[in-house]
């Protein structure tokens, strides 16, 4: 930590090294970082790896934010309310709260966040040992990209 600063890693999910391994990211949640993932990558709109990413990170207690990254309503509008849905359904609705409401208005407000739900498999070096890996993705095209698919 910078002088009474916590980091927040925008977009972990989607970061190719960190898909390929984790370890970094679990080490740096252990000295106290904070991680936030794209509401688009919950709902699949960014991909399958960081779909596949993003609910490894919710499934483990690894997440403390979610945001939109929206950059304009049409390109990459906000997918705020899929996401939550999606987390409460699959983690809790006490989880999506805190994820989606909670933490960021604790940030916005320059106050500390509440209690934290603790991570699991982070103080082993085998983090995702119970789930399938991550394999390389094949380049897409440009009118796959264009139409996400």
């Amino acid at each position: 930590r910078l002088a009474g600063m916590t980091p927040i890693l925008t977009h972990p999910e989607r970061n190719p090294s960190l898909q390929q391994d984790t370890s970094r990211l679990a080490d740096w949640i252990r000295d106290g970082m904070l991680t936030q993932i794209t509401a688009a990558s919950v709902t699949g709109l960014m991909g399958r790896k960081p779909q596949k990413l993003a609910e490894r990170l919710l499934a483990d207690r690894w997440v403390h934010f979610v945001s939109t990254d929206a950059h304009n309503i049409s390109n990459r509008p906000p997918q705020m309310r899929p996401a939550y849905d999606h987390i409460a359904a699959r983690h809790g609705d006490v989880y999506a709260q805190k994820l989606c409401t909670e933490n960021p208005q604790a940030v916005f407000d320059s106050r500390p966040l509440g209690p934290q739900e603790t991570p699991l498999r982070i103080d082993g070096h085998s983090e995702y040992e119970d789930h399938d890996t991550l394999e390389p993705e094949k380049p897409r095209g440009f009118f796959s990209r264009l139409f996400r698919r």
